[in-house]
């Protein structure tokens, strides 16, 4: 068994365990191989401290090594004794301990943080897949835009108060016309957004002018007069986000890779005057940064 990080900063080791077991997972805590078990770069380059491990590198079944890298390259590696070969899974040069270069939206987060509109948490993890609350997301997007966050006054919202830590964007989102409430007079902050009042929240951040009716609608499953028709419409026509079997999915909940892979190709269509994101058009805007 090989348990290995997922990413890796360049030129900065890391340690790799290498565990001997049964075929039914049990620690051989005996294990004596009866040639030296080598280890082999087969992806990448890295310098692996030992090469050959011998029956004195394995304490208890457990055998440790170090792992150097020597460029950004993604590495992989493979143990081999004389019955059988184990590979390593890939490890790659990364962002958080979560996300690194092998991952679908990498570009994306890649250039959130950068730009500071993401943090990772404490941990150094991003939790890609992790959904994200209505405040969350206005606390992206109002980060993404770079706008001026104001001063919570007083909230006109039933369920939320002023000194809370999204208090301030959501006065913001309020000040420019981002955001309403329900029609109880809540905006329940804490509730997972969904695809449809994410769009509608982008959109109305970023300030795009869309055409607010729909007369024919090329997505299976939303009706030409649905509140939120006009967003996904443009969110279709520009490739904002991906379609399956041309579907929108309006009450799908927005995780966060999503949110920033949205945010990202928003970014990159009004950097480069694009009329629909593709990966052309992100090859030409990654070039230019």
């Amino acid at each position: 068994d090989i348990q290995s990080p997922t990413t890796f900063e360049e030129n900065k080791s890391f340690a790799v365990t290498v565990t001997a077991t049964t075929r039914t997972g049990e620690i051989i805590r005996n294990y004596v191989p009866e040639s030296p078990v080598k280890i082999e770069v087969s992806r990448g380059s890295a310098e692996i401290t030992p090469r050959r491990l011998r029956a004195q590198d394995f304490n208890n079944g457990i055998a440790r090594l170090t792992i150097t890298p020597e460029n950004t390259s993604p590495i992989q590696f493979k143990v081999k004794t004389e019955m059988l070969i184990k590979e390593s899974p890939v490890i790659a040069e990364g962002l958080f301990v979560d996300v690194n270069v092998v991952h679908p939206h990498f570009e994306a987060i890649s250039f959130l943080k950068n730009e500071g509109v993401i943090q990772g948490y404490p941990d150094g993890s991003f939790k890609p897949e992790n959904t994200v609350s209505r405040v969350e997301v206005l606390k992206f997007i109002l980060e993404g835009i770079d706008a001026q966050i104001a001063d919570a006054k007083t909230l006109p919202f039933s369920d939320t108060e002023n000194g809370t830590w999204y208090a301030d964007y959501l006065q913001t989102a309020l000040y420019l016309n981002i955001i309403d409430g329900y029609p109880d007079g809540s905006f329940k902050p804490s509730n997972t957004v969904n695809k449809a009042e994410f769009m509608k929240m982008l959109i109305e951040a970023m300030n795009i002018d869309i055409d607010p009716e729909v007369r024919s609608m090329p997505l299976r499953d939303v009706d030409t007069d649905a509140w939120y028709a006009p967003y996904a419409q443009f969110a279709y026509q520009k490739n904002i986000m991906d379609f399956e079997d041309r579907a929108f999915n309006a009450n799908e909940y927005m995780t966060r890779e999503n949110v920033a892979e949205a945010m990202y190709r928003v970014q990159v269509l009004s950097q480069t005057g694009a009329a629909r994101f593709d990966s052309d058009i992100a090859d030409e805007f990654a070039r230019a940064a």
